[in-house]
């Protein structure tokens, strides 16, 4: 599973170019989803939603048959996450439309607003839980695409706290193709015993212009 997930991107590629929906590929996909939902499902999910806008037809199926596959708590789950995506994405919009000099108090009054579970996961750190947003530290950047700068608490005391860029109006699948190869090259140089200290960020696309980035 966790060598199908490098692939992922490919995969969901070729199965718009296939001569039928309902293709061996499209049940590959979605067979292996539903039998590992953290390693391959909820990466899948994500890049099918991100990706729909090129096949809606093609690509809406496949997310169709693999959420009608998925357990209440896994559908759960994903609604969470989806919710919480949609809810930051309102106020990225609403900070584009604010002025200059108000535009980091009313980050932080809208921030506030958002309601979160006691402890949650976010769509790009499946392996560790949040319990909130560390408002003082939020702020947005500086660039013509004002991206959000986030910092969320973590759930375990011991742990670091999660840094995430959420970014509006850029296309991420070429971060997201660019940090695969390195990963990909990474692993290659590591079995062949060479570590370059490679520090491949995580990037999630959570829609046709928008995204999570890492931060670093």
């Amino acid at each position: 599973d966790g060598e199908l997930a490098e692939f992922l991107v490919q995969l969901v590629g070729v199965a718009k170019f296939e001569p039928f929906h309902d293709s061996p590929l499209a049940r590959f996909l979605v067979r292996r989803a539903l039998q590992n939902h953290t390693v391959i499902g909820h990466p899948l999910f994500w890049l099918l939603k991100s990706e729909i806008h090129t096949s809606v037809d093609r690509l809406g199926m496949i997310l169709e048959a693999y959420l009608r596959g998925c357990d209440a708590q896994s559908i759960a789950f994903l609604a969470a996450e989806n919710t919480m995506i949609n809810d930051i994405a309102s106020v990225a919009g609403i900070i584009k439309e604010t002025a200059k000099d108000e535009r980091l108090e009313t980050l932080r009054y809208q921030l506030r607003k958002l309601n979160f579970a006691p402890r949650f996961e976010l769509p790009l750190f499946c392996d560790r839980e949040s319990s909130g947003l560390i408002l003082s530290s939020c702020k947005y950047m500086k660039s013509k695409k004002m991206p959000l700068w986030l910092v969320f608490k973590n759930a375990d005391a011991a742990g670091d706290d999660t840094y995430v860029m959420y970014k509006r109006g850029d296309d991420l699948r070429q971060d997201c193709l660019t940090l695969q190869m390195i990963r990909l090259m990474d692993k290659m140089w590591r079995a062949d015993g060479l570590d370059l200290e490679m520090s491949p960020y995580r990037t999630l696309c959570v829609g046709a212009t928008t995204g999570l980035i890492e931060v670093v």
